[in-house]
C-alpha cells in the first residue's frame, strides 16, 4: 500500500472515529433520568411478588451534601401502617432497604459503610436472605457490607409500585440524583450473578422486572416483558366536560389541609361551587368530615364563613371527622341554627342527622353519621331507613372505605376505634348498610388517596350498594391546595353516575382514572343495573359508554407508547442515515485526495 493511500485511509479512520465519538458523547449525556416532585412513575396495580434482590445504577451530582437524603429508587411506601418496601438512598449516600410488614413493624437496613455520593455512575445491589437472616449490599458487583438481621420473608404489597419516588404527601422522598436502570429478582442472587448483572448481563430466571430509564420518557417499560410497566402520571387531564345528565351532587372530601395551610384555596373551592350551582345543576353539596386539621377556632371560623355562602342557594350536609372535636362541631354548627336544614337528628345536634328531599321523580334520603358512630346511633339509623323503603338512601360518614377497596377495619391505618370512635367501616356495613335494600350509595373520606376508590357490594337482599372513598387531603399537600371537588352527575332516573374530580383552583380535571361512569341501583327494581360484582373485589372505575367505543389508531389517538416507539424508530433511521452520509463523504474525500496525488 502506498504512503498516499495510507494517509487517505488514516484520515478517513480519524473522521469515522470522531463521528462515532460525537454520537457516543451525545448518548452518554442522555443516559439516565433525573426526577422532581412532580415526576411520578407508577404501575397500574401492586406488585404480586416481593423481590429478594434489588439492583440499580445511579449517579449523584458531585458534592452532594451528606445531610441530603438521596431518595427512593423503587418502592411503594404510603404510610407507617401499610405493608410496603422501599429501595432508597439515605443520608451520607448510604443505600437502604426498608420494609413495613403485615404487623406494622418497620425493618430498616442502612449500609453505613457505603457512600454513593461520588459524582460517578454506581451499580448498587441489595440482597435480602430471610433464611440466613442477612441483608448484603454490593457496589459495582463487589460485596461491601452485610447486616445480620432478620428480614420479612414475604409481604402482600397493597399499593402501586413507584420509580424515583413514592406515595408520600408531596412526593417528599423523590430521587435527588439520576437513575439509569432498575432490576428486581425474586431469588437470592449470588456474588457471581451480581457481578454479571452489574456488567449488564441480566438473567431471565427469577426476574420480576428490568427497566432502562431515559430522560423525558412517558412510560418505563419492563424490557423483558415479565413485570409491570411504569407510567408517568400527568395529574391534569384534558377532556370534554360531562353534559348529558339531569342533576348533580358536589362532594367535598376532607378539607383539613385547605383549612390549616391553604385558606385562599379553601375559599376558591366554595366560590367555585356557588358559581356553578346553576350551570352544573347542583342539587346538594355533601361534606365528608375532617373539616379542620388542628380543630382551632380560626379554622372553624373560616369553614363556617365559607359554608355559609351556600345558605339559601343549595342544600348541604356535614359530618364530623376525627380531626374535628364534638365540642367545636356543636359550637360552630349548632342544631339551633342548622336544624332547619335537616329532617331529623339523633340527639338534636348536627352530629347524626337525616334529610329527605326529591329531585325530579326521585326520592332521596341523606343519612349523615358521626365519625365511628356507636351502636345506639346505628340502631337509630336502621329504624329511619326501614321506615322509608321508598327513598333512595345515601349514607355519608367519615371513616368507612379503605384505599384498597375494603371496608376500613381495626387492622387498617387509623381506624375509627383508635380515633375516638366506636364502629369502623366493617361494623357499619355489617350492622347497618347491608341490611337495607334501599341504601344505594355510601360516601366517606378519612383515608388519604389521590384516586376516588369505588366498590360495589351486594346487601342481604341481593341489592347493589355502591361505595366511594373521596379524600383529597394529601393531594392538596402535594399540589399546594388543589381544592378538589368530586362532581357526581346523575341520569334522569338516577341509575347512572358520571364522575369528575375537579381542581377548583387549577380549573382542571385530576387524574384520568378519576373521570369515569358507573351504574348504580335505585329503589325501582326495573332500573337496577345488571351488574353482579364480587363483594371482596373493588370495582374498577370505567369510562362511560360513549368514551369506550373502539376506534382504529390514528396519529391523534395513538398511545404515548406507540408514538414513543415510532419516535425511537425514526431516531434510529436518522442516525443510520447520518452515519451512511458521513461514510459517503469520507469516501469521496479519500478519492479526491488519491486522484490529486496521482496527478
Amino acid at each position: 500500500m502506498t504512503k498516499t493511500k495510507i494517509t487517505a485511509l488514516f484520515l478517513a479512520l480519524i473522521m469515522v472515529i470522531g463521528c462515532f465519538g460525537i454520537l457516543s458523547v451525545s448518548a452518554e449525556e442522555n443516559e439516565g433520568s433525573t426526577f422532581t416532585r412532580d415526576d411520578i412513575f407508577l404501575t397500574k396495580s401492586a406488585f404480586s411478588k416481593l423481590p429478594s434482590t434489588y439492583e440499580a445504577t445511579v449517579k449523584f451530582p458531585k458534592g452532594t451534601s451528606a445531610s441530603t437524603r438521596g431518595g427512593v429508587i423503587f418502592g411503594d411506601f404510603k404510610n407507617m401502617t401499610t405493608a410496603c418496601v422501599s429501595f432508597e438512598i439515605h443520608k451520607n449516600g448510604n443505600p437502604r432497604l426498608y420494609f413495613i410488614d403485615a404487623n406494622q413493624t418497620a425493618h430498616s437496613y442502612i449500609f453505613d459503610k457505603v457512600n454513593v455520593y461520588t459524582g460517578e455512575w454506581v451499580n448498587i445491589a441489595i440482597v435480602k436472605d430471610s433464611s440466613a437472616k442477612t441483608v448484603t449490599c454490593y457496589i459495582n458487583g463487589e460485596a461491601k457490607q452485610t447486616i445480620n438481621q432478620a428480614s420479612p420473608a414475604t409481604l402482600t404489597l397493597k399499593s402501586e409500585m413507584c420509580i424515583g419516588g413514592d406515595h408520600r404527601a408531596e412526593n417528599e422522598q423523590f430521587f435527588k440524583g439520576s437513575i439509569k436502570n432498575v432490576t428486581v429478582y425474586s431469588d437470592i442472587r449470588t456474588a457471581d450473578e451480581i457481578k454479571a448483572d452489574a456488567s449488564g448481563s441480566y438473567d431471565q430466571d427469577n426476574l420480576i422486572g428490568s427497566y432502562d430509564i431515559t430522560a423525558n420518557a412517558k412510560t418505563i417499560k419492563d424490557k423483558n416483558g415479565k413485570g409491570s410497566d411504569f407510567f408517568s402520571r400527568n395529574p391534569w387531564v384534558e377532556k370534554e366536560p360531562v353534559t348529558d345528565y339531569a342533576f348533580s351532587f358536589a362532594v367535598v372530601g376532607d378539607t383539613q389541609t385547605l383549612a390549616y395551610y391553604y385558606q385562599t384555596q379553601f375559599a376558591q373551592l366554595y366560590n367555585w361551587i356557588v358559581n356553578n350551582i346553576e350551570s352544573k345543576k347542583i342539587e346538594y353539596v355533601i361534606g365528608l368530615g375532617d373539616i379542620t386539621d388542628k380543630d382551632t377556632k380560626a379554622e372553624w371560623t373560616l369553614a363556617k364563613n365559607l359554608i355559609k355562602k351556600l345558605n339559601g342557594k343549595v342544600p348541604f350536609s356535614l359530618v364530623r371527622g376525627n380531626h374535628d372535636s364534638v365540642d367545636m362541631m356543636n359550637r360552630f354548627f349548632p342544631y339551633s341554627e342548622y336544624g332547619s336544614t335537616v329532617s331529623g337528628s339523633y340527639d338534636n345536634t348536627m352530629l347524626n342527622t337525616y334529610h329527605k328531599f326529591t329531585v325530579g321523580d326521585i326520592k332521596y334520603m341523606l343519612v349523615n353519621l358521626d365519625m365511628g358512630p356507636n351502636n345506639d346511633v346505628l340502631e337509630w339509623a336502621n329504624k329511619i331507613v326501614a321506615e322509608n323503603p321508598d327513598y333512595n338512601v345515601i349514607v355519608t360518614t367519615h371513616v368507612y372505605l379503605y384505599h384498597d377497596g375494603t371496608t376500613l377495619d381495626e387492622n387498617d391505618n387509623a381506624p375509627a376505634t383508635k380515633c375516638g370512635g366506636y364502629n369502623d367501616g366493617d361494623d357499619i356495613w355489617n350492622k347497618f348498610v347491608k341490611k337495607h335494600k334501599n341504601i344505594v350509595l355510601v360516601l366517606s373520606g378519612h383515608d388519604p388517596y389521590d384516586k376516588i376508590v369505588t366498590k360495589q357490594s351486594k346487601g342481604e337482599n341481593g341489592n347493589l350498594v355502591t361505595q366511594m372513598l373521596i379524600d383529597p387531603q394529601h393531594t392538596d399537600k402535594t399540589y399546594g391546595g388543589a381544592g378538589l371537588v368530586a362532581m357526581l352527575y346523575f341520569s334522569e332516573d338516577g341509575s347512572h353516575i358520571d364522575v369528575e374530580y375537579i381542581s377548583t383552583v387549577n380549573n382542571a380535571y385530576f387524574l384520568e382514572e378519576n373521570q369515569f361512569g358507573i351504574d348504580i341501583a335505585v329503589v325501582d327494581a326495573s332500573a337496577t343495573p345488571e351488574t353482579d360484582p364480587v363483594e371482596s373485589t373493588p370495582v374498577e372505575s370505567t369510562p362511560s359508554e360513549s368514551d369506550s367505543e373502539s376506534t382504529e389508531p390514528t396519529e391523534s389517538n395513538k398511545t404515548d407508547d406507540e408514538k414513543s416507539d415510532k419516535d425511537e424508530s425514526s431516531g434510529a433511521i436518522i442516525t443510520i442515515c447520518i452515519i451512511a452520509g458521513i461514510v459517503v463523504v469520507i469516501a469521496i474525500v479519500a478519492a479526491i485526495v488519491l486522484k490529486k496525488k496521482k496527478k
